[in-house]
């Protein structure tokens, strides 16, 4: 049996919908907005209703800022809208109640799953409304969200759709992979796509869609980092500071005889490698990674030295943390923590 319970700020605290809808009458423009009230619902499968009840305002609410509905308050007749999160999308909000009733009763953790319920109120026609739940949903992570009830969370599994295979991708000219760039809305620019085809061409075969989309995201911004790769070939700086910087740089470049384009990514790792070139850095590591620097260390592990390497690394995580704010926070103190231990002994 699914258990549906609502959430709604009191009067008084609704900081949040009063935001939403000055954003959508200012930003949107849609004046006719009168007032939206934002609710945010939970559906929950396999808790006893008795342990419901104990966990409301343990887990769900707290009664001196919120209140509780089993039904929506619609005696006022708004127009209703509600958002979920896609397939596949971490449900912070949903995981964490689980996990509190799990707490709770010491048993299974319950199947939970939350949506977004907006009440519109005003004189809103067929495009304002259309312009409305533009703004309120974004396609990346949400989708809109059915107001029914329903009997199970449990999800069923689609049989898998074949792979599709790209016929004729090796033959493109380079036009045609111009557009096929743009068909498939790849991130991947027109010279990583057509060195994807000359790889398939010695291949002796057409890729599939599945691979494509891969190499497409472990190239992407987020993995690759290609925003460190951008060549560098004019500049204009107005601090003296900087300038002077630059002009250092460029100057250590020269007395290096490095003559490779300058990017972001040599600004970053020239003064680890001038260092070395100098003979002052002698334990950096060499490798085919591009760090801006890490060093061989003797690290003392509960009385044994370790062979550890101290990294100084760029990276670049800024656009899924919008998308997903808390979900990337974790994974930032995760992955340092990973990452730090992963590197001991050079594994």
């Amino acid at each position: 049996m699914v258990h549906r319970l609502h959430i709604e700020k009191k009067p008084g605290f609704r900081q949040e919908a009063e935001a939403l809808a000055e954003e959508i009458r200012s930003f949107v423009g849609i004046e006719a907005l009168t007032e939206l009230r934002l609710l945010y619902r939970y559906d929950l499968e396999g808790v006893e209703p008795y342990v419901l009840r104990q966990s409301i305002y343990a887990v769900f609410a707290n009664p001196a800022v919120e209140d509780v509905y089993d039904e929506l308050p619609l005696s006022d007749k708004p127009t209703v809208f509600a958002t979920e999160l896609l397939p596949g999308q971490f449900d912070q909000r949903a995981d964490s109640a689980s996990q509190c009733i799990q707490m709770i009763t010491d048993g299974d953790r319950p199947i939970a799953r939350t949506a977004k319920i907006y009440l519109l109120y005003g004189e809103l026609g067929d495009s304002e409304l259309a312009a409305i739940t533009k703004h309120l949903m974004n396609p990346v992570e949400s989708r809109e969200a059915s107001l029914a009830p329903c009997d199970t969370l449990v999800a069923p599994a689609d049989p898998p759709e074949s792979v599709e295979i790209m016929t004729g991708f090796i033959k493109l000219n380079r036009e045609d992979l111009r557009i096929f760039l743009e068909d498939y809305a790849l991130a991947m620019d027109l010279n990583d796509l057509a060195l994807c085809q000359e790889y398939f061409q010695t291949e002796g075969r057409d890729p599939t869609l599945v691979e494509l989309r891969m190499l497409d995201t472990y190239w992407s911004d987020h993995c690759r980092h290609t925003t460190f790769l951008t060549q560098i070939d004019g500049i204009e700086i107005r601090e003296p500071a900087a300038q002077r910087a630059y002009d250092r740089f460029l100057k250590i470049r020269a007395e290096m005889n490095r003559d490779i384009p300058v990017t972001l990514m040599e600004l970053a790792t020239i003064g680890a490698r001038y260092l070395r070139y100098k003979g002052i850095l002698t334990d950096e590591e060499q490798s085919d990674e591009v760090n801006a620097c890490s060093v061989h260390i003797d690290v003392d592990v509960e009385g044994e030295t370790e062979k550890w390497l101290l990294m100084f690394k760029n990276a670049l995580h800024i656009l899924p943390s919008v998308i997903e704010l808390f979900g990337w926070a974790a994974a930032f103190v995760g992955g340092a923590i990973r990452d730090l231990r992963a590197v001991s002994g050079y594994a």
